[in-house]
């Protein structure tokens, strides 16, 4: 009896998928070590020591990911369908690192999806070098959309860099100051920059009946010096709310 030879062809099994799967875990990874930074940044039992240890970590994961340009965006594309705030921060990272503006348009949609994912995605452009993010910073402040000069104002607040002019013109924008997430962040950042020729601004919003536009405004005056409004922070400082610890924080 003739021996039946199976000639069926085996091919060889591809490593595409197993290295894929090395991508994936420098994003879920970097994802979750971002999480435990952003944590302990507000814990006082993390030191200066353990929060650079942490950073090195996730550095560690987002160059593993540049090694491969197409299986890296892969692993962060998928990663970006959670809207999670580590996952927009690692796929932001890559995204800008790439220098490919249709991935980069795609992290910021993705991370302007709900005020979680949105941290992730300040936090991104908080980490990255001067010379890659502060152009796109410029961008979103001018850009016509309301969310990404949101963004831009939020990641200049981050990075400490100041707008300009430009911060000036858009505290008078009747749309910016409607747009409260906006207005309050632009409010924080002229405290946090000491730019004393905004004190009008600041004068204006106190007179406003949103609590976080007068809270911000309060504050901000309060760090250019101006300590004759210390007293509204009274009612911030003993009752419990989104502002107490900010304003416990700014009396002592």
């Amino acid at each position: 009896m003739t021996d039946v030879i199976d000639k069926t062809e085996t091919k060889p099994v591809s490593n595409v998928s197993a290295y894929q799967e090395i991508f994936e875990r420098y994003v879920d990874d970097a994802s979750f070590l971002w999480i435990l930074r952003s944590i302990a940044v507000e814990q006082p039992h993390y030191n200066a020591e353990d929060i650079a240890e942490l950073e090195q970590r996730i550095e560690a994961h987002l160059s593993g990911l540049m090694t491969s340009v197409e299986q890296g965006w892969q692993a962060c594309e998928a990663a970006l369908l959670l809207e999670e705030p580590g996952e927009v921060f690692t796929a932001t990272i890559f995204a800008v690192r790439s220098h490919d503006a249709a991935k980069i348009q795609k992290v910021v949609e993705a991370g302007l999806a709900n005020a979680e994912a949105t941290s992730g995605l300040v936090s991104a452009f908080g980490w990255l070098p001067t010379g890659l993010a502060s152009p796109w910073v410029k961008r979103f402040i001018s850009s016509k959309d309301i969310r990404h000069k949101y963004l831009g104002i939020a990641a200049a607040s981050v990075r400490r860099e100041d707008p300009g002019a430009l911060l000036a013109k858009l505290l008078e924008r009747e749309d910016c100051q409607q747009n409260i997430p906006l207005y309050t962040r632009m409010l924080r950042l002229v405290g946090e920059l000491r730019r004393q020729d905004l004190m009008p601004s600041l004068q204006s919003a106190q007179t406003s009946d949103n609590p976080d536009v007068q809270f911000w405004s309060i504050w901000s005056a309060i760090m250019l010096g101006n300590k004759s409004v210390a007293g509204v922070l009274q009612s911030h400082v003993f009752n419990t709310g989104v502002h107490q610890a900010n304003a416990a924080q700014l009396a002592f």
